[in-house]
């Protein structure tokens, strides 16, 4: 009698119950290892290399950036952060950002430019709050409405984890009672292949 007629045998032999629990353990397993392997078989989001992003955000609100340098720990790295023109005019935008980049993500070290002039954009104001995770530059005078931006940061150490960090981009209106505009998300892989 071979292996698989006995364990064919065993298996039909026992209870129901006892064989549906063993099913369901196996798919369940199954299902929990796929969900730890698939950073490793795909490949991760950046603007140089397009991936895929599983039981992520959709593409429409995926923004594009640039990283020189993705090493964790990596000193005088530049991020050029990428928004679409938008509908409106707006007076000030909004980056929030993952607890990895507290004191790292710093106003002083962020540029505001025109993409399409590449100008820079004159900020009244640029406040960092660390307890919220997010930046807001106030625009001197108000962004036009159709014109594409671009946040550069210059002199940036990256976070020591390898991760994909997500940063999110608001930009708040002129209209008379304005407000928060969602814009997109930044998927920011840093040691991640």
């Amino acid at each position: 009698m071979s292996l698989s007629s006995v364990v064919w045998t065993s298996w039909i032999n026992m209870h129901t119950s006892t064989r549906k629990l063993l099913t369901l353990l196996a798919l369940t397993t199954s299902f929990v290892g796929l969900g730890t392997g698939l950073e490793t078989l795909l490949p991760s989001q950046s603007a140089q290399a397009e991936g895929w992003v599983l039981f992520g955000p959709s593409r429409d609100t995926t923004l594009d950036y640039d990283l020189i340098n993705e090493r964790p720990n990596a000193r005088s790295v530049t991020l050029r952060l990428f928004m679409p023109a938008q509908d409106v005019a707006s007076t000030e935008l909004q980056v929030n950002y993952p607890d990895a980049y507290i004191g790292l993500l710093r106003p002083e070290l962020v540029r505001v430019y025109n993409r399409r002039s590449r100008q820079e954009i004159p900020l009244q104001e640029a406040t960092n709050d660390a307890e919220s995770g997010s930046l807001r530059f106030t625009f001197k005078d108000p962004v036009a409405a159709g014109v594409p931006l671009e946040l550069r940061v210059v002199g940036l150490t990256n976070p020591s984890r390898p991760s994909i960090y997500r940063l999110q981009a608001r930009l708040l209106g002129t209209e008379a009672n304005p407000l928060f505009r969602y814009v997109g998300q930044w998927l920011v892989t840093i040691g991640v292949s």
